[in-house]
């Protein structure tokens, strides 16, 4: 109350001097353009002025308040529609998520364009139509993506290329894999699609290449990568022989396949798996003295079951000489029944068919396996041993049925 009455006398004293100089001197002024004048006092332009000033101040206020009003009553309606883009996104991945493939597409795609993020809307309804096998449909929502967001070229390229490999479409999945691996070379989804096409197509020179890759930015580590490295260098030395022409000899296939050998990584050349291939492929194309000395070598180094098992299964030129080595294997692993089988088939090889018999018993004690059952009968068929043979089959059916679950049998010889 005090400052309205203390603002009132200002204004009270600052018009009674106005008043007084207005009276005293109104003064003159004289505007003049081209045949216009006009004339008044100062007093009197001044108060036009103001009242102008007023007015257009007014005026503007006025216009940034219906404009304001405007730009909010706009952003509620954006935010609106936003919200129920949004809502019909959320169900449309829903619908994805539950497989109902028609659904999830008509809500992704009507919100698409009003929703914040329309590049996940058409990636997702491109993978409803793949699912609901329309290719067309899938093909378009992708281009769709690329034109509302062209720098998400990853995103929508590892989606396509899920979808082409999903077809069976190896070679478009492979160049669109190619081309997304130029763009981001460390990607690690993009080099596991990549060792899974080079795997359906069997390109084993492709996926040997690769694999480095897939180690240094551990796409695969362990036991997974060395299965890896396993199927590939096995397949590549394979089709090294496979592309040789039919009439290649068999020193020009040798040759061959020692190359792709000592191309492989030193590490390698100790695994089991991979040796016992390449001894087999050695000795499939006439090879059987290498093999036999390359084998006989790497179980010297470290010892290997499955390579000692092998070594009964070279046909040397030297059987003897083959025997012998074997035999020296017996002091350091007498109780092996890996062993014994191998003993056993390479005694078959000298014709010791006695020594045959006693190392393939040797190693049914030590171990009970079907595949040394089987030698041992055959020797007894040969060796017409009837009472033997029927008496190892009792012994084989006896050891067999321990493993059967215990049910109802008819009466009768036990």
């Amino acid at each position: 109350m005090k400052l309205l009455y203390v603002i009132g006398l200002i204004l009270l004293l600052v018009g009674t001097v106005v008043g007084e100089l207005i009276i005293k001197d109104p003064g003159y002024v004289l505007l003049s353009y081209q045949n216009t004048t006009i004339e008044t006092s100062i007093w009197g332009l001044v108060i036009v002025a103001t009242v102008l000033f007023v007015t257009l101040h007014l005026a503007i206020r006025f216009l940034q308040y219906v404009l304001e009003r405007r730009r909010k009553i706009n952003d509620w309606n954006n935010n609106r529609t936003r919200v129920r883009a949004n809502r019909r996104t959320l169900n449309g991945l829903l619908a994805l998520s539950s497989g109902d493939w028609q659904k999830a597409q008509r809500l992704l795609v009507s919100a698409a364009d009003k929703a914040e993020t329309p590049l996940i809307n058409y990636l997702a309804a491109a993978r409803a139509a793949h699912e609901e096998g329309l290719p067309d449909a899938s093909d378009r929502y992708l281009e769709q993506a690329q034109k509302v967001m062209p720098k998400a070229e990853t995103a929508i390229g590892i989606t396509r290329a899920q979808i082409q490999l999903s077809r069976g479409q190896l070679e478009p999945c492979l160049a669109t894999l190619k081309r997304l691996r130029g763009i981001a070379p460390r990607h690690t989804f993009v080099l596991k699609m990549l060792k899974q096409v080079y795997l359906q197509q069997q390109d084993w020179v492709s996926l040997s290449e690769l694999i480095p890759y897939l180690q240094k930015n551990d796409v695969l580590k362990g036991q997974q990568l060395r299965e890896l490295e396993r199927k590939a260098y096995i397949g590549l030395m394979k089709e090294t022989l496979d592309q040789l022409p039919a009439e290649s000899d068999a020193p020009a296939r040798i040759k061959a396949l020692n190359k792709t050998w000592k191309s492989l990584p030193r590490e390698l050349m100790n695994d089991s798996d991979l040796i016992a291939s390449y001894v087999s492929l050695l000795a499939q194309n006439g090879s059987e003295d290498k093999a036999e000395t390359f084998l006989s070598d790497a179980i010297y180094r470290e010892w290997d079951d499955s390579l000692v098992k092998l070594y009964g299964q070279i046909a040397s030129s030297n059987p003897a000489k083959q025997l012998s080595t074997a035999k020296t294997w017996v002091h350091e692993h007498s109780d092996n029944a890996t062993l014994q089988l191998t003993l056993g088939r390479l005694s078959l090889l000298n014709a010791q068919w006695e020594q045959a018999r006693e190392h393939f018993e040797k190693s049914i004690e030590l171990h009970n396996s079907q595949e040394t059952y089987n030698e041992l009968a055959r020797l007894l068929k040969h060796l017409d041993d009837t009472e033997g043979f029927q008496k190892l089959m009792k012994d084989n059916l006896d050891s067999v049925t321990e493993s059967l679950p215990k049910l109802p049998l008819p009466a009768g010889n036990t």
